[in-house]
């Protein structure tokens, strides 16, 4: 992810609302599979959805673990519902 020319990652307080490193590291790494195998490099809902729904993944696997997150809980409701990527949006241009 460092030094890459193409890939960027915009990490906002208004989609990543959580502090676990474990988490943060998961966003990061599902925003930047999005974009190398998307070859989308500008898209920041698309990327954030990515990153979001890596989270969840990762969450969902080891929430032993890791413990209960209710921002992370939320998302996973609205991935449910279909709207996860609509929230996000909405959070992007607040």
């Amino acid at each position: 992810m460092a030094g890459s020319p193409t890939v960027k990652i915009e990490v906002g307080t208004e989609v990543v609302n959580f502090s676990n490193p474990d988490l943060l590291f998961a966003f990061l790494g599902g925003w930047t599979k999005y974009s190398l195998e998307t070859k989308d490099f500008s898209d920041k809902v698309k990327g954030n959805t990515a990153g979001i729904e890596a989270v969840i993944y990762v969450y969902n696997k080891n929430k032993a673990v890791i413990g209960k997150n209710k921002e992370v809980e939320k998302y996973i409701e609205l991935q449910a519902q279909g709207k996860l990527e609509q929230e996000i949006a909405k959070r992007l241009v607040k």
